[in-house]
């Protein structure tokens, strides 16, 4: 399999990946911002090769926040499944296929299971909190929320469990802390969020995760060695605080950021997606290996915030020269930071994944 390969119609690449080299896998799940993280799951109580993270899913349909007069959209471009049904199948043959070319238990598996282990929402807009998305879930799907989402999700007496997301501060920098059952121990997600951000909206979801296990519960590993994490922005956040990453304990090693390239604002609003300049100001920051955009599909909208939102779309070679610009004014030198020239820049269509080797 190839670092990028298509979810749709290509099962078997999808599945060759996973029983491939033990590593994180990503895929994008619509042409906005829904994502799989599939984590490697080593000594799964399931018999599993994989724990599988769903984030923000919306698939099809409106999607409305407040009134349909305030703001409608839709996807402009089809999602790569139509469902959390059609999703769980998927996750079933990889599972199946994985179990039956490998050095795994043959024990026929339960297609009527749910193979969606975590469920994660950024933010409490239905864009990332979609009520018809979310109740196609299974009752006892964990779901790990900001806290005014998980106050949405509880109301629909849905879900068994509905955790609000802790947040790494000065005060609790052991990531280990946001472990939390039934969250396997080698894993945890949290938020970290900006004080004047009143709503929310520039904040980031770290899933923090140590997958070189070294005994049958990974208790060493979660002792001494450093964790990878994945930093999910799909608004941005102002870069200084990505900066609490590299005072965490154990050491976190960031592996991804996830950040959208276009500039959003709406009117009164201001600016609502940071957008390249931002994201690469957040890649210095933390430091990841990679970078992979989200959040920047144009999408059909109707009504009053449709008519106040204004774009401004930048690519990586703009953002960098922009970024280069401003290294000149303020250095004399006229270059780009040599620390730029590590940056793994991958762009994902809907359908298309990437292993993060």
């Amino acid at each position: 399999m190839t670092g990028l390969s298509e979810l749709q119609g290509n099962l078997q690449d999808w599945s060759e990946g996973i029983s491939g080299p033990e590593r994180p896998i990503l895929t994008h799940l619509n042409a906005d911002t829904s994502w799989l993280l599939q984590l490697p799951w080593k000594d799964a109580p399931t018999g599993r090769s994989r724990f599988n993270c769903l984030i923000d899913p919306w698939f099809r349909g409106v999607q409305v926040d407040f009134a349909p007069w305030f703001s409608r959209q839709w996807h402009a471009i089809e999602s790569s499944v139509q469902s959390v049904a059609e999703l769980n199948e998927r996750l079933f043959h990889i599972e199946r296929f994985v179990r039956f070319s490998g050095p795994h238990s043959r024990d026929e598996l339960d297609r009527h299971k749910t193979y969606i282990d975590a469920v994660v929402i950024s933010h409490q807009f239905t864009d990332h909190c979609n009520k018809q998305t979310l109740l196609e879930l299974d009752v006892s799907t964990v779901i790990f929320a900001h806290r005014a989402a998980a106050s949405t999700i509880r109301s629909w007496n849905h879900f068994t469990f509905v955790k609000d997301l802790p947040h790494l501060s000065s005060n609790s920098l052991d990531w280990r802390q946001f472990s939390t059952h039934p969250l396997p121990d080698w894993l945890a997600i949290f938020r970290i969020v900006t004080s004047l951000d009143l709503a929310s909206t520039h904040s980031a979801v770290v899933l923090c995760f140590n997958l070189n296990s070294g005994g049958p519960d990974g208790s060493q590993s979660l002792q001494s060695v450093q964790a990878e994490a994945v930093v999910y922005t799909p608004h941005g956040l102002p870069a200084e605080n990505l900066q609490i990453l590299s005072k965490a304990s154990p050491t976190i090693n960031p592996l991804l950021l996830i950040h959208g390239m276009h500039e959003v604002s709406i009117g009164w609003l201001g600016q609502i997606n940071l957008g390249a300049l931002n994201g690469l100001r957040c890649w210095q920051t933390c430091g990841a290996k990679y970078w992979v955009p989200t959040h920047d599909e144009i999408k059909i909208g109707k009504g009053l915030i449709n008519s106040l939102l204004r774009r401004n779309i930048l690519t990586l070679q703009e953002a960098l020269s922009k970024q280069k610009d401003k290294e000149s004014n303020s250095s004399g030198d006229g270059l780009v930071p040599a620390e730029l020239d590590g940056l793994r820049f991958r762009e994902l269509r809907s359908g298309q994944c990437l292993i993060l080797a």
